[in-house]
């Protein structure tokens, strides 16, 4: 397991994008749109750490819910993990600890696991856990 991204929240990706390319240096990486959750995410690399800005594209979006509770700044942290289901099926004891069940998307040729632990039960911390395989010359997993 290691720690992947840190997530933040915003209202003007723009703004984050000029501090952390801008003065920090960072790499501006991947923009994708997620419609599902009606934001907009893009990345800034660094040498040894990515940071993904998160932008509303919409009033219902999860994101804009959060900036609406929690204002602008840490949304999540999140670690890549090789075994997603053993490590939910060991802490998913009462049902409570997961806000959603494992996903599963496609993304050109991976397959993503992901879910988030209830801040609840991880001291109010959003955590991301995802599993990545390339499936581009194995098949379906």
């Amino acid at each position: 397991m290691v720690v992947d991204h840190i997530g933040i929240a915003c209202h003007n990706t723009d703004e984050l994008v000029k501090l952390y390319s801008g003065v920090l240096k960072g790499r501006i990486g991947e923009s994708k749109v997620y419609e599902d959750m009606g934001c907009v995410s893009t990345f800034i690399n660094f040498y040894n750490a990515k940071l993904e800005i998160l932008e509303p594209c919409n009033n219902n979006s999860v994101i804009s819910s959060y900036l609406d509770k929690k204002g602008i700044g840490l949304h999540h942290i999140s670690f890549k993990v090789d075994n997603i289901e053993s490590i939910y099926n060991s802490i998913n004891t009462t049902g409570k600890e997961f806000l959603h069940e494992i996903k599963e998307v496609n993304e050109m040729s991976k397959m993503i696991k992901y879910t988030f632990m209830s801040p609840k039960f991880s001291n109010n911390i959003l955590i991301e856990l995802f599993e990545e395989k390339d499936v581009s010359t194995r098949g379906e997993l």
